[in-house]
């Protein structure tokens, strides 16, 4: 109710700005419960509801959640399931099976890759993101590249942190726009910040979620 509350706030801006809520995190999805309360009541007051996700949830736990919303933004760092886990950590199959899942409730989901020099930016990652997406997430309006920035080392230093990675530099226009040229080659439309769309074809118009 708190949140609810806090939200109201802001009604008049998501008029106004065709907007409305994001849910983010860390991870909202391990939190099923409590982001399907929340969800329910922005949707008792009209407001818009999207939720940003890493993938890596309980899928049992969180479907009910999902399915009430108007928006999913849906990460995917890496195809190599190898890769995947040297990276983060963890295996891409839940994932990348969520996402199979997610795309299957008919919600308009848009697919984000947070651009990382040397990490994930391969041309032969983008490509098999951008196959997968295509082949088997009929949902997904289109990928949206997210590139690296160096905005946290300031934060990781405030609290005694160490930042790992300070050594790689942040892509400049001309490496975004080739890397987004191989996902419009493989058909699938790819959506820039600003909620506008590239493809190949004349693209929709895409509403940007605040």
């Amino acid at each position: 109710a708190q949140v609810i509350q806090a939200v109201k706030k802001d009604m008049v801006f998501y008029r106004s700005s065709g907007g409305g809520v994001t849910f983010s995190g860390g991870e909202p999805l391990t939190q099923p419960v409590f982001l399907k309360a929340l969800v329910d009541g922005c949707r008792r007051l009209g407001i818009h509801t999207a939720v940003e996700t890493c993938g890596c949830f309980n899928w049992a736990a969180a479907e009910e959640a999902m399915a009430m919303l108007d928006y999913i933004i849906f990460d995917l760092k890496h195809m190599d399931a190898g890769r995947h886990k040297a990276l983060t950590g963890a295996s891409n199959k839940q994932i990348l099976e969520n996402a199979r899942r997610a795309a299957g409730l008919g919600i308009p989901m848009r697919v984000r890759i947070p651009v990382i020099p040397s990490l994930n930016d391969s041309p032969e990652n983008i490509q098999t993101t951008a196959e997968f997406v295509r082949d088997h997430l009929p949902g997904a309006v289109g990928i949206e590249l997210l590139p690296y920035h160096k905005l946290g080392m300031s934060k990781y230093a405030a609290l005694g942190l160490e930042y790992t990675l300070d050594h790689i530099t942040p892509p400049d226009d001309a490496r975004m726009a080739w890397l987004r040229s191989l996902i419009t080659a493989a058909g699938v439309p790819c959506i820039t910040p600003d909620g506008d769309a590239e493809s190949e074809a004349d693209p929709p118009r895409l509403t940007v979620v605040r």
